[in-house]
């Protein structure tokens, strides 16, 4: 069966009649003009939001993209890790012999200098001072105490000297591997201060005033467990006794304080205390001296010990005026 479809497709869709009574809403008017307004600002609210858009855009497109450059590695470890490689260094450097090269040889690799036939004796390393000399370089000092063999009157006499040395440390650029650059150098030790430091301490105490009772007590109980430590420090002090306690006596010998304390202090009056003590122990004809700074505080008419001080104090020295200028005649 064939059909036969329309070749002129309708120029209008038919419309639904409208029912009997209806008008036609008017197309001007009130109604129609709010809606223009409504409309007029939705498509300003597009716009604005669009051409936001746009300018974040722009900004994040312009704005300058920080550059993947290297970081700094001048300085990339401490102080303290840069000493603890020379130290290592050092004692690898004294212990290092012709025979026995290989931890040294993994250090520098400078092994085919000619090393000593016996190790160099020594006891003590520490660390003296380790300062950022720039480039990824430290400069680093060492000591150790070094026994040598000296002859006197055709005997051997042994002595143990304090001896420094200078070690320079690189840095890698990434700050992982530190490296000693060349052999120690032997230098002198650090120089004496060049003027004797003044302490804050000008009254002179007898040991046998209200505060060196006190402080007789106190080191006993402190140093070698003969009292209750309680019953001669603050309440609240974080002051525990020395551990195991030492079997020594404890005799104190000097006492000095920043100001006179009074003969009758009030609660809260303080005074600072620098107390030089001897400890001896038993049979021996001499003992060790200790100095030690502490702070008291009065309560109830006595003097207790509130703490001990981390440093003495020590006196400010006051700027020396400048000399008055003379008149001159003219």
């Amino acid at each position: 069966m064939q059909i036969k479809l329309p070749t002129k497709l309708p120029t209008k869709l038919p419309t639904k009649p409208k029912a009997a009574g209806t008008k036609a809403h008017a197309e001007t008017g009130p109604t129609a003009f709010a809606t223009r307004v409504a409309l007029g600002a939705l498509l300003i609210l597009f716009v604005a939001s669009l051409l936001s858009g746009v300018a974040a855009m722009a900004l994040v497109l312009t704005a300058p993209q920080p550059k993947n450059t290297p970081t700094d590695t001048t300085n990339p470890v401490t102080a303290t890790k840069a000493g603890e490689a020379a130290l290592t260094y050092l004692t690898t450097y004294l212990n290092a012999t012709q025979q026995n090269h290989q931890a040294f040889d993994a250090l520098t690799g400078l092994s085919t200098y000619t090393l000593p036939k016996d190790p160099t004796i020594y006891r003590d390393p520490a660390v003296v001072s380790s300062v950022d000399a720039g480039s990824s370089l430290f400069s680093v000092t060492v000591s150790a105490s070094v026994k040598e063999d000296r002859t006197v009157e055709d005997k051997t006499v042994s002595s143990w000297p304090r001896r420094y040395w200078q070690i320079p440390i690189t840095v890698s650029s990434d700050g992982t591997r530190l490296s000693p650059a060349g052999f120690p150098a032997l230098v002198a030790g650090p120089s004496p201060a060049q003027e004797p430091v003044t302490l804050a301490y000008p009254a002179q105490l007898t040991t046998a005033s209200p505060v060196g009772e006190t402080l007789n007590g106190f080191f006993a109980a402190y140093l070698t467990g003969t009292n209750d430590l309680a019953r001669f420090i603050t309440p609240g002090s974080p002051l525990s006794p020395v551990t195991p306690a030492l079997p020594a006596t404890v005799t104190l010998k000097d006492l000095r304080a920043d100001a006179a304390p009074p003969e009758r202090p009030a609660d809260k009056d303080a005074v600072r205390i620098l107390a030089t003590i001897e400890l001896k122990a038993p049979g021996a004809a001499s003992g060790q001296i200790n100095t030690y700074a502490l702070t008291l505080t009065a309560r109830a008419g006595r003097w207790e010990i509130t703490s001990l001080d981390p440093a003495p104090q020590v006196a400010i020295k006051s700027a020396t005026p400048a000399p008055t200028p003379k008149p001159t005649r003219q």
